[in-house]
């Protein structure tokens, strides 16, 4: 059985869903302690004028990013919890779009 850090099959339905859990962990506080301090938070950030074609342009650069060896593990990994970020906040801007074209 696998527990890390409290976390189980148990409780999260599979191992999957465990590392899932502990992911956003780590980017919630990539969000809380770099992204909000530097950028703003909703609903006064820039990120909320982004259209969805500016969010895959985005993940697309950290994407690339991490493709570049000059980097490091270190970057490649930070890059991994952004485009994570971005793809929540696509997610969101995606859902929000939907439901005013069903309104």
């Amino acid at each position: 059985m696998l527990t890390i850090i409290g976390l189980s099959p148990e409780m999260t339905g599979s191992v999957r869903a465990a590392h899932w859990n502990l992911f956003a962990v780590t980017v919630q506080q990539h969000i809380d302690t770099y992204a909000v301090p530097q950028y703003g938070d909703y609903p006064n950030d820039q990120i909320e004028e982004f259209t969805v074609e500016d969010f895959k342009v985005n993940m697309k650069r950290y994407i690339n990013r991490m493709s570049s060896n000059s980097r490091g593990s270190e970057e490649s990994i930070r890059d991994c919890i952004k485009i994570a970020h971005y793809a929540q906040m696509l997610y969101r801007k995606l859902m929000n779009e939907k439901e005013n074209d069903s309104a």
